[in-house]
């Protein structure tokens, strides 16, 4: 078994009502599955352990509901932008234009985890898994997936399985699994907006950022208004707010 995240929380819309929580530990099993832990400081015994499992049951039946549903969240520097630094000792840090490059590569990151979430087979195995990237932004999106689908079952991926690196083994282009499992969430990316239909109108979600460097904040509605203009009023709404919605859960 891997140890997996502790203090996980999650808001879930039940139909109504919206339920919140945290689980304590969510491990993952070999063989893939998921075991969510509820860490109780009383201690019980014998018959009463059977009493406390049942006055548990609704709290512990709510956790695996949302352990099925709760996305996986991947963020700019603790989910993969570390993978992307690690060894590149000619990163400019310290000179003119490190920041720019920096911030460039940071964003691109995201297509090296994404891409172990994707090629490998993963997403197509758990359908109902979605991935979360955040503060990462969005246009690289469009050419990842060009290449992922150019690049399978091609003579380049035949080639290169000679030498150890293995083609992937998909039903459908990898495209399909990003549209269909991944959400990407960008601050300011007029070529995500621009490449919005080739890359997803279900993946892509807007947010300001606040309070990092980066963002928006506190002309949040400047660089909205700025980036999408001459975008339709729906697809507007369901990248500033509906795919954001949708992937929390949330009726609001």
């Amino acid at each position: 078994m891997r140890e997996g995240q502790k203090e996980i929380g999650f808001l879930m819309d039940v139909g109504g009502p919206v339920v919140s929580g945290v689980m304590d530990r969510v491990d993952v099993l070999p063989d893939g599955g998921v075991l969510v832990v509820d860490l109780k400081t009383n201690r019980v015994r014998g018959p009463a352990v059977d009493e406390a499992a049942a006055r548990y049951a609704v709290q512990l039946d709510a956790y695996a509901a949302a352990a099925a549903r709760v996305p996986v969240f991947l963020h700019l520097v603790g989910g993969f932008a570390g993978a992307m630094f690690m060894g590149i000792d000619a990163l400019p840090i310290g000179e003119a234009g490190g920041a720019q490059t920096a911030f460039a590569i940071g964003s691109a990151a995201g297509m090296v985890t994404l891409g172990w979430f994707v090629n490998s087979g993963v997403l197509e195995r758990h359908p109902d898994l979605t991935v979360a990237l955040i503060e990462c932004n969005a246009g690289w999106l469009a050419y990842a997936m060009q290449q992922w689908d150019h690049a399978l079952h091609s003579r380049y991926a035949e080639i290169a399985h000679r030498g150890g690196v293995l083609d992937a083994d998909l039903k459908a282009p990898p495209s399909y699994y990003v549209r269909r499992q991944v959400k990407c969430q960008f601050m300011w990316d007029p070529a995500a907006i621009a490449l919005r239909h080739e890359i997803g109108m279900d993946v892509l979600m807007w947010g300001n950022d606040y309070p990092h460097m980066e963002g928006a904040f506190p002309d949040s509605q400047l660089w909205v208004d700025k980036q999408f203009a001459g975008v339709p009023h729906d697809e507007i709404m369901k990248i500033v707010h509906d795919n954001a919605a949708d992937v929390l859960g949330l009726s609001v």
